[in-house]
Order: C-alpha cells, then structure tokens, then sequence
C-alpha cells in the first residue's frame, strides 16, 4: 500500500465508523422510543382509567348507602352520575389498544354491579327498608367488580413496571 492510499484510508475508516456508530445509536433510540410510546400511549392511560373506575364504584357504593340509611331517594339520582363517570372510563378503556378484552370485562362487571344497586337502592331508600338489606343485597354484585378491578390494576401496574425496566434497559445499551 503506497502512501497516498494510506493516506485516504484514514478518512474512509473514520466515516465507515461513524456510520456504524450513527446506526447503532439509532437502533437503541428506537428501542427506548418504542417502550416510552408502549408507557404513554397504553399502559398509562389505562391505570388512569382503572383507578378512575374504582373511585366511580366507591361513590356509587357510598351515595347509595347514604340514600338508603337516609332514605333520600336524591342520593340515588347522585350516584347515578357516578355510575355515568364509571361507563365514560370504560368507554375510554375500550379505546386504549390491546385493552378491549379488560374493559368488557370491567364494563360488563360494572354495569351488573351499578344496575343491581341503583335499583335497590331506588326501592329501599323509598320504602325506609333495612340499610342491611341492601348491603347483603349488593355485595353480591360488588365483590365480582371489585376483584376483576384489583386483578386488571396488578396486570396494568405489571405491565408498567416492566415498560420502564425495558425502557431503562434499552437507554443503558
């Protein structure tokens, strides 16, 4: 190899080196891009909404244990707005991809959950019954929506932790 190919080797492997680091620094920004898309767009929004429609079951469950013990059939009417904010947050799930089949499950829980107890709820409360009957009445309907809560907020808080280990993972290479 004479001196002036020498000499023009020097920039070449300094370009083919660049290139390849360009490239792998790209690969991994992709990567790190892909789990923090994966946090925002799904994983995030959908503990938003989870926990949104465990404080609709929570103040439906409290609004109407209030009309019943009070016997104010207004309470009732007041949890029915509760129950509205529970389906716009299942309505909002469904939308998230990947999570159709965990708001049918939550939705058709809630809607047996919030149909049962705003109807006993309705009748009780104007007919001064018991305030026990209408828990014993509920908690049938309520127990099946709260475990299929808890069960989809551990997948989602899983699915979160494991994003963000992926995330750090793909940075750190």
């Amino acid at each position: 190899m004479n001196f002036r190919a020498k000499i023009w080797a020097l920039p070449v492997a300094a370009a083919a080196i660049f290139t390849v680091g360009v490239a792998v620094n790209f690969v991994v920004g992709e990567r790190a891009s892909s789990a923090a898309r994966q946090l925002k767009d799904i994983d995030s929004p959908f503990i938003s909404q989870v926990a949104a429609l465990e404080r609709a079951t929570e103040q439906i469950n409290f609004a109407l244990q209030v009309a019943v013990v009070e016997g104010d059939a207004g309470k009732v009417k007041e949890a029915e707005a509760f129950a509205g904010a529970g389906k716009a947050a299942i309505d909002k799930m469904a939308t998230i991809p990947g999570k159709e089949e965990a708001s049918k499950q939550l939705g058709g829980a809630f809607d047996a959950f919030q149909k049962t107890a705003l109807s006993q709820a309705a009748t009780l409360a104007t007919t001064k019954a018991p305030s026990s009957q209408f828990l014993q009445q509920t908690q049938g309907s309520l127990q099946p929506l709260r475990q299929a809560l808890s069960e989809q907020k551990q997948l989602a808080e899983a699915s979160v932790t494991e994003a963000e280990t992926n995330f750090a993972s793909r940075i750190s290479k």
